[in-house]
């Protein structure tokens, strides 16, 4: 914890030879973050640190142990200041400088800690229906031979894959420490639906070219495996890194190929869950909806979805912004 005390107090003094991030992408997990880097990495006026998660602002200690759905994160690599700024010495004239580490939301001491060492940051966050999130949560812990319990025992209230889904508290703490103008909140939907159109507004947030057109044949492979012992062998030799030690790389590429193929696709939440699910989350959404200012309705069970906003009269709409500056969410 030093390192943290040492860096916070000499960052004003090292801000002229030391190069740190002045963009973070800070979750959430199973929602886009790793398409994001990628797309981030490629653009020429970012500079994006070479390892995916890192998750510096997050190390609490050799103990740390940190849950991010179906995973106890507690493989912390960077630990120190100088490890971490060590990430961005190769950094040359590109304008904005990032990582980006989906623990980030999840952690309670990260928000803090960023904004003590990165005060004028901007933060990228990308949420996903947490319902969805939930199912391609348990479907990794699945495929990851983390996870033996069937979906119904896996998807109850108190389980790690459907804790994650709760975003208010977790969104809560950067805008009590941040000025909203440093925070954009993205959707998984929006992603999804128009790839490029979502990229370049993130480019424009940043400040770079939002006319670069990015590689976005990047996706992650989800679903269950379709012959659990081929998936159990695959995995143990990802697992044991024996992969990224293979030559040469064709040997890779057919083990990714093998290991994709064995993935089963299409597979549906049954329906009871997914129902009960939604109640569970309902409150939060309509928190979180209030928070980021987003129309969040169709994460919510059909009798609670409102009317569209366009057709709000005036007054209605005057009231709407009247709240949302009672909650302190614009001025």
């Amino acid at each position: 914890m030093n390192g943290f005390l040492v860096a916070f107090q000499s960052r004003k003094r090292e801000s002229t030879r030391v190069k740190l991030p002045n963009f973070l992408i800070i979750g959430a997990a199973k929602a886009g973050t790793t398409s994001l880097y990628y797309y981030m990495k490629q653009h020429p006026q970012i500079f994006m640190s070479k390892i995916k998660e890192v998750n510096y602002f997050a190390y609490e200690g050799p103990n740390t142990k940190t849950f991010l759905g179906e995973l106890a994160v507690n493989d912390f690599d960077i630990t120190t200041y100088e490890e971490y700024i060590d990430l961005f010495k190769e950094v040359r004239n590109e304008s904005v400088i990032g990582e980006a580490s989906p623990i980030y939301l999840e952690s309670l001491v990260s928000a803090d800690r960023i904004r003590k060492l990165l005060p004028k940051a901007k933060l990228l966050v990308i949420l996903r229906n947490p319902i969805e999130k939930a199912f391609s949560d348990y479907t990794m812990a699945v495929r990851n031979c983390r996870q033996t319990l069937g979906i119904e025992e896996a998807l109850v209230e108190e389980s790690h894959h459907v804790q994650v889904g709760f975003y208010y508290d977790k969104l809560k703490r950067y805008f009590d420490l941040f000025p909203r103008n440093q925070i954009k909140v993205c959707l998984y939907d929006d992603l999804k639906r128009d790839t490029l159109s979502l990229v370049q507004e993130i480019y424009d947030y940043l400040d770079v070219d939002n006319d670069f057109e990015p590689d976005l044949s990047h996706k992650n492979v989800g679903g269950f495996p379709k012959n659990k012992a081929l998936n159990s062998i695959l995995v143990k030799i990802g697992r044991n890194n024996l992969i990224k030690t293979i030559t040469p790389n064709w040997l890779s590429d057919i083990y990714h190929v093998i290991y994709n193929k064995n993935l089963e696709k299409k597979i549906e939440l049954p329906q009871n869950i997914r129902t009960n699910l939604i109640y569970l989350y309902e409150e939060d959404i309509l928190k979180v909806q209030d928070l980021i200012q987003r129309d969040l309705e169709s994460w919510l069970p059909p009798n609670k979805r409102k009317i569209n906003k366009s057709s709000l009269s005036e007054e209605e709409k005057e009231m709407l912004k009247e709240r949302h500056r009672k909650l302190g969410y614009i001025k």
